[in-house]
């Protein structure tokens, strides 16, 4: 009967659509390799970007849209501290590979301090590029806690920065970066384990090649 056959094909994609989904989220962490380009260029950025924004604050008194907290702007040496923290959160990552986890949580919590003094742009590129670490090398059920907390942190820093009239709009643009930086993750982590799942499935080819059926044949 047509509408079975519909009903059972249906039910049989969803099943592969299942085991799919189930085979994706089985698979390992990538292997730890050393830094390559992708990483170094990663550290580069985001120390540029950060010094992009403290020279604008330096040289204007100011922080994208707003003014630095009373206190901070007046002073070298509140300078000197945003300087130091934007110089640290940037170093910090060059542990990520080594503590994903720690090195996100720390992140976290620095660019909630700073939402709360109003300087969470600051810290913006930082915190997504450890975010992205953390997804892509913890084991699936980590970086679902970790997306959670990036979550969570971008509606608490939405909380502290924006006036209640755009309060929407700034948790909307920070929870679509988060979200943007997590898709980019797990596609660096498919294409990882994919590329690494060929390398170790060459040398079986081979062998197999050499000593199957058609080896013996000839």
């Amino acid at each position: 009967m047509p509408g079975a056959e519909r009903g059972s094909s249906s039910a049989m994609r969803m099943r592969i659509d299942w085991r799919t989904l189930g085979e994706w989220g089985r698979q390992p962490a990538p292997a730890q390799a050393g830094p390559g380009i992708l990483s170094t260029l990663l550290l580069i950025l985001c120390a540029t970007y950060q010094g992009g924004m403290i020279g604008s604050a330096v040289l204007t008194g100011r922080v994208g849209d707003g003014g630095l907290v009373a206190g901070i702007a007046p002073t070298r040496i509140g300078f000197a501290i945003l300087i130091l923290a934007a110089m640290g959160s940037t170093a910090l990552l060059t542990a990520r590979r080594r503590y994903p986890l720690a090195v996100f949580l720390i992140e976290c919590a620095v660019y909630v301090a700073a939402s709360a003094l109003g300087l969470n742009n600051f810290f913006l590129f930082p915190v997504l590029v450890a975010l992205g670490s953390a997804v892509s090398r913890l084991p699936l059920w980590q970086h679902l806690a970790v997306i959670g907390a990036a979550c969570l942190m971008a509606t608490a820093s939405a909380v502290l920065v924006a006036p209640p009239g755009v309060l929407m709009e700034e948790w909307l643009s920070q929870v679509v970066a988060v979200l943007l930086t997590v898709i980019a993750a797990m596609m660096a982590r498919s294409v990882a384990n994919w590329r690494a799942a060929q390398a170790g499935a060459k040398p079986s080819g081979s062998a197999s090649g050499r000593f199957g059926p058609s080896a013996i044949a000839r």
